[in-house]
């Protein structure tokens, strides 16, 4: 039977015009119901959400796709390439009352922040915030407490180690709060938590490989290999989504103690000082091991638990 036939009996039957024959069905009776799944008997806002948690399942499926994270490589890169130049030249990296060479990095720095958060690029303020971290505080402050490990005599029974001790302290308080903000900021997306951590994170174990005096020049070559390295790591990560990206940070910081290893740069203390400065050097590993794995995996565990109950429940019939 054809199109115009079934039409004409379907008037004549009802009295009323015929569907158009491409909204029916072949094989589908005419009075059969539109098909219905649990999910359609939702509320607006229940199938929102639903559709919601399903784009962000994707996303977090293919987190590469979007080229987040690997712009999260560029305040690293970037700062390596400058640093390793200002340490090039003698004038800058030297000795002197005024360290012009990390004044330089440290100023290169903040115009970045300055024009990232003025323009649409705001949402990678947060990893020069990471580098300006490690630039401003972390290698100062590694700088003097390794010194004041470095010295003679650091020992309990003679009572000098209090100052190598008050300034390790400050280090690790400093640290752990930088942590708590990379954990509170990264809630949402774990693996940016261990990209932000891996330059203070490394810092760690390359400040402690350094033998005598920490200058400088010293300084500058440090924060080269470590924004390199952090920079490669996160390039490299960004292949591969998934949890391969929440241990990068733990990833990069094993490169960096197996390279100190081959190196034969581990960590240094003078021939008269006592145990306390070595059991200094397994709080600073230990600590800087915990906060890279737990804080990633963390953030994870916590937006898995509010993705659960947020999920609406499906309704039976």
């Amino acid at each position: 039977m054809s199109d115009r036939e079934g039409n004409a009996r379907y008037r004549r039957r009802s009295g009323r015009p015929a569907p158009p024959s491409d909204l029916i069905d072949e094989g589908v009776p005419r009075w059969a119901h539109q098909r219905q799944t649990v999910e359609d008997l939702d509320s607006p806002v229940q199938q929102k959400t639903r559709r919601l948690l399903q784009s962000k399942s994707v996303q977090r499926a293919a987190p590469a796709r979007d080229g987040f994270l690997i712009g999260m490589a560029i305040a690293p890169a970037l700062t390596s390439l400058v640093a390793l130049a200002i340490a090039s030249v003698p004038k800058l990296s030297g000795t002197g009352d005024v360290p012009a060479g990390i004044v330089l990095v440290l100023l290169f720095q903040v115009a970045a922040i300055a024009i990232v958060q003025q323009s649409n690029l705001s949402a990678w303020a947060s990893s020069w915030i990471s580098i300006g971290f490690l630039t401003s505080v972390m290698l100062p402050m590694l700088a003097l407490q390794l010194s004041l490990l470095h010295e003679p005599f650091v020992s309990l029974e003679l009572d000098s180690a209090g100052p190598a001790l008050l300034a390790t302290l400050l280090l690790l308080a400093l640290y752990l709060s930088f942590a708590g903000w990379v954990a509170w900021k990264c809630q949402s997306r774990p693996e940016h938590a261990a990209v932000l951590l891996m330059p203070p994170t490394l810092a760690i174990p390359a400040m402690m490989g350094v033998h005598g005096t920490i200058d400088q020049s010293t300084a500058l070559h440090t924060l080269s290999e470590i924004a390199l390295l952090s920079a490669l790591a996160t390039a490299v990560v960004w292949l591969f989504p998934g949890w391969p990206q929440l241990l990068v940070g733990a990833a990069a910081l094993a490169i960096e103690l197996v390279r100190l290893w081959i190196a034969g740069n581990g960590p240094w203390k003078s021939e008269t000082s006592g145990n306390i400065v070595n059991v200094v050097y397994v709080s600073m590993l230990i600590s800087a091991v915990v906060v890279i794995v737990m804080v990633p995996v963390a953030d994870a565990m916590l937006q898995s638990r509010r993705t659960l109950r947020t999920r609406p429940r499906r309704r039976t019939r």
